[in-house]
């Protein structure tokens, strides 16, 4: 079998590129190229069986120099997989490496021209950009086209040249069109990945909001409970042989707001456990009906209004809140409780006749009109206070139908 000279300079060439530059395979294109390996040697194996077999131990140069322009072809494919950061020069040097090797595969074995030339198309339009594709493909695809007549073992013809030309041109078309679908799979697998992130963020930032949220209720509702308790049977305590009827009125105040506490904490747990949370409606009139028999008569008139949890919870807390304050710091006989919707607004409402107080000389943060405030913000509402001395009071606190983005409140 005669053997071209320079057949074996793409070899030679091949063995260059690891001491140029480093072959840096993707780890998770390994198990890819084991495979196609493993084919290519399955390939080059039967060839040279059969050629040696054909043609005996004459044919032993033959079949080193096909083995090592093999291993330089599979090489260089492989190498299409680190041309995207590498220097132009480099990888017009690689390029030259692949089609040497193909050229001498051909030519080497006539009947492989097809495959290679299916091989060298593909990966070429699956490995290299657009630009290239442009300058280069019609040239290259007609330069293949002409070696395959070249090595033919039939007179060439028109038409089988002009299939080969197009099915040389749709394996590259092929090619490119996998490359760009690969990247959009890329692409979006990265986006994913940024959005589980993302989620994986919001849900932390939900879970300290949710915590910020609930330490504020229990300072507000739990600890000032508990101090009032505390002071109220220290003087319970004082009071006990001097005076036993007022005594006895304190313990029963704190008693009170120790049921009241316990309420209040139920309330924060049935929020966090939204399938067991009482409606709206059912909480109000509960809240209405607590308290002593020397207190305020609360009427209520509360419609059946469709709310989320969160909105549920915040109206929820302004009536407790305003309830409390109506019992323990107005000393009201008469309060009205309403809600209701109305313009895409629900609104609820805490009315009392009591003694009432100057909005604008209160501290902030007292009656618990700073809390209020915020809970109704980070949903978008908004809290009004009218008072005044001698006047009673009345609480309106207002949130949308449709909740908006919550913004950004940081907590002090």
């Amino acid at each position: 079998m005669p053997l071209p000279l320079w057949t074996l300079a793409p070899a030679l060439l091949t063995a260059t590129l690891p001491v140029l530059r480093p072959w840096r395979m993707r780890p998770e294109r390994r198990a890819y190229w084991a495979r196609f390996g493993a084919v290519a040697a399955l390939l080059v194996a039967l060839v040279v069986g059969q050629t040696l077999l054909g043609e005996g131990l004459a044919a032993w140069p033959w079949g080193v120099v096909f083995v090592a322009v093999a291993c330089a072809y599979v090489y260089t494919l492989a190498r299409l997989d680190d041309l995207d950061d590498q220097a132009e020069a480099f990888r017009w040097f690689t390029l030259a490496c692949l089609l040497t090797s193909a050229a001498a595969l051909i030519t080497l074995n006539a009947a492989l021209g097809f495959i290679v030339s299916v091989c060298t198309m593909l990966f070429l339009g699956a490995c290299m950009p657009l630009r290239w594709h442009l300058r280069v493909t019609l040239p290259l695809v007609a330069a293949n086209v002409w070696l395959l007549q070249v090595v033919s073992a039939t007179p060439p013809t028109l038409l089988q040249a002009l299939s080969d030309g197009i099915g040389l041109l749709a394996m590259a078309m092929f090619g490119f069109i996998l490359r760009r679908a690969t990247r959009l799979g890329q692409d979006l697998a990265r986006a994913n990945r940024q959005l589980e992130q993302h989620a994986r963020q919001a849900e932390e930032l939900a879970t300290l909001r949710e915590r910020a949220r609930l330490a504020r209720e229990l300072h507000d509702t739990l600890g000032h409970a508990l101090t009032t308790i505390t002071v109220q049977l220290e003087a319970a305590e004082r009071l006990l042989e001097k005076n036993p009827a007022r005594a006895r009125t304190l313990v029963e105040r704190s008693r009170d707001l120790s049921r009241g506490a316990t309420v209040e904490l139920r309330a924060s747990l049935a929020a966090l456990r939204e399938g067991e949370r009482t409606p709206l409606t059912e909480e109000l009139r509960a809240l209405a009906a607590q308290g002593t028999a020397d207190g305020p008569t609360v009427r209520v008139d509360v419609a059946e209004v469709r709310l989320s949890p969160q909105q549920e919870h915040a109206l929820a807390r302004v009536a407790r809140e305003a309830l409390h304050n109506a019992r323990r710091h107005a000393h009201a006989r008469q309060v009205h409780l309403s809600l209701e919707a109305r313009n895409e607004v629900v609104e609820l409402r805490v009315q009392d006749d009591g003694v009432g107080f100057d909005p604008a000389g209160v501290p902030g943060g007292h009656y618990g009109l700073s809390g209020m405030q915020e809970r109704l913000l980070l949903l978008g509402g908004t809290l009004d206070v009218r008072s005044w001395p001698g006047e009673g009071t009345t609480v309106t606190a207002t949130l949308p139908l449709r909740i908006p983005s919550i913004p950004e409140v940081q907590s002090t």
